[in-house]
């Protein structure tokens, strides 16, 4: 792949064994790309135990995007002025997701010129903030107005359909006409559509999303379930959800005990579910 407009599947960096699958499919050729939210990793490290260059060695040239960058509270990291945090990650990244809150051109103009090649998303996911067209229509417009020729920097809008993530269960009721507005507003200004939460859809619903327009999706709480539920086969206790153990992949060292076991059959595993995943949406 050689631009972030051809990553179909970005995969969230929910665990190191997620990252390594999706690392390999990448250098397959497949179009996927991954993308970690500050609380996953930042400049001083998250619950991967990596910093930027860990992560960095182990995404291994795969497209790099960060996702949620400029919400940390929603993400449990309060640093208090976030801005300085997503400058010094900038360099790691190809993509940045920029939230549609009340300082997201501040923080783009920042951004932009701290590093003249980044790119960026804007918009939020359902589960936040649910909206319709006419708040998409509005963001890009006013965006374009004031960002001039730097708007082409504006890669991926967030869109939604009604469909959204409860715990590990996908929940909502599938809205086409709304869904297709906002795509339809997003390729008029020149901008992918992307949609969060990707995860635990069947295929006929992932294909009535592409149907729609929408370009590219997230996805990782599902596959940190897939690992999740290898380790509770193994022995693990855990009485919550499968997918929030992956918070103590790394700090409670589940991955390196199960490693030499376990380790390739949950990246093949995974590697199934991306490809699967991949196949449904054409």
């Amino acid at each position: 792949m050689s631009s972030v407009r051809d990553v179909k599947v970005w995969v969230g960096a929910v665990s190191r064994n997620v990252v390594r699958a999706a690392a390999a499919c990448s250098k397959e050729g497949m179009p996927v790309g991954i993308i970690a939210t500050p609380n996953e990793m930042s400049y001083d490290s998250g619950y991967l135990g990596l910093d930027n260059f860990g992560l960095e060695e182990l995404v291994d040239h795969a497209m790099m995007g960060c996702d949620h960058g400029n919400d940390l509270p929603f993400l449990g990291r309060d640093h208090g002025n976030d801005l300085p945090s997503l400058v010094r990650d900038l360099p790691y990244y190809d993509i940045m997701h920029v939230e549609d809150m009340a300082n997201v051109q501040e923080y783009i103009d920042v951004l932009c010129a701290a590093n003249r090649v980044s790119v960026f998303e804007v918009g939020q996911e359902e589960r936040k903030v649910p909206y319709l067209a006419p708040r998409i229509y509005w963001l890009l417009h006013d965006m374009r107005e004031h960002m001039g020729d730097e708007f082409r920097r504006i890669v991926y809008a967030v869109v939604q359909s009604g469909m959204s993530l409860d715990g590990d269960v996908c929940v909502g009721e599938f809205d086409e006409e709304r869904l297709r507005a906002m795509c339809g507003v997003c390729h008029s200004y020149g901008v992918l559509a992307k949609m969060h939460n990707a995860d635990f859809m069947f295929s006929d619903l992932l294909r009535k999303h592409t149907d729609c327009g929408v370009d590219s999706f997230n996805v990782g709480p599902e596959l940190a379930a897939i690992e999740a539920g290898i380790y509770i086969r193994e022995g693990v206790e855990w009485g919550g959800t499968p997918s929030d153990l992956r918070y103590d992949f790394e700090a409670n060292g589940i991955r390196e005990k199960y490693e030499a076991k376990c380790g390739e059959e949950i990246r093949a595993a995974i590697r199934t579910s991306i490809v699967s995943k991949l196949e449904a949406i054409g």
